[in-house]
């Protein structure tokens, strides 16, 4: 399995996310006609895998993506912060993949004319490896 795959799968597992987004986690784009609140969440960059003084380590750093739309500011803020409570610090394997870590790197709002939406962004850096 991919980081994204094991990432949307922390997201979908976790209550709090759950109670929100349910699991209308999406790759790249959202599908016609969504239901919202939903996510979409996108691989930006990925460092080579990091090195030691023993050699390769095979843990990569990459840079994912994740943004919530919503009909409303409150429920697209209210879902931003539960992927951030489920995500924030997490350690563990999930569909073979070890995640070393997850930190937010930034956050930002934005309001789309066309689809007439709220957008949270974040950016997230996580550091894994795939089992």
């Amino acid at each position: 399995m991919t980081m994204e795959s094991a990432v949307r799968a922390i997201l979908v597992a976790d209550p709090g996310f759950a109670a929100l987004g349910g699991a209308r986690v999406y790759p790249l784009r959202l599908p016609q006609s969504p239901t919202y609140p939903s996510v979409t969440y996108q691989r930006v960059s990925e460092a080579t895998s990091l090195r030691t003084l023993e050699g390769e380590t095979g843990r990569i750093d990459a840079r994912l993506q994740i943004d919530t739309w919503a009909t409303d500011p409150d429920s697209a803020a209210n879902v931003a912060a539960a992927i951030y409570a489920a995500l924030s610090d997490y350690g563990g394997t999930s569909l073979g993949v070890l995640i070393n870590n997850c930190r937010r790197d930034s956050q930002q709002q934005y309001y789309e004319d066309e689809p007439g939406l709220y957008r949270v962004i974040q950016d997230w850096i996580v550091t894994y490896k795939e089992v």
